[in-house]
């Protein structure tokens, strides 16, 4: 079964909890949320970690709401290839089937995104929204 260190995501960034941690589905869907927010090719352990969601940003390729979709929609897909390719949890643990991010918030210098990920047994965990 996945295990790893609690990381507790909130708006003012992200902690890791030494003393707790995280198991199953849960465990898999953090290691998703890690992806997304790595930038492609910079984890020296793992050359295959991350998206180009950062990259994008940084290099002002976020325009407005329609842009933030579209590449947020890269680094789902990306995040899904990855968590499939790097899954060493036995068959019988649950798996990401899906994960859908949701832009809601563009200022010129913050993107907000919503993360909903769906596990192969009908679990959720995230974000559900319709904007």
């Amino acid at each position: 079964m996945s295990k790893s260190l609690k990381i507790v995501f909130e708006a003012g960034g992200a902690s890791l909890k030494l003393d707790e941690t995280v198991e199953g589905f849960e465990a898999v869907t953090q290691n998703g949320l890690v992806n997304i927010a790595t930038e492609q090719g910079s984890d020296s352990g793992d050359s295959k970690r991350g998206t180009n969601l950062l990259r994008n940003a940084l290099q002002g390729r976020v325009a407005d709401l329609l842009s933030a979709q579209h590449i947020s929609n890269l680094a789902a897909i990306n995040t899904l290839f990855y968590l499939r390719k790097s899954d060493e949890t036995d068959t019988t643990e649950e798996r990401v089937e899906n994960l859908a991010l949701q832009p809601f918030e563009y200022d010129g210098t913050q993107l907000r995104i919503n993360a909903l990920f769906t596990g192969s047994n009908g679990s959720k965990l995230g974000v559900d929204v319709t904007l």
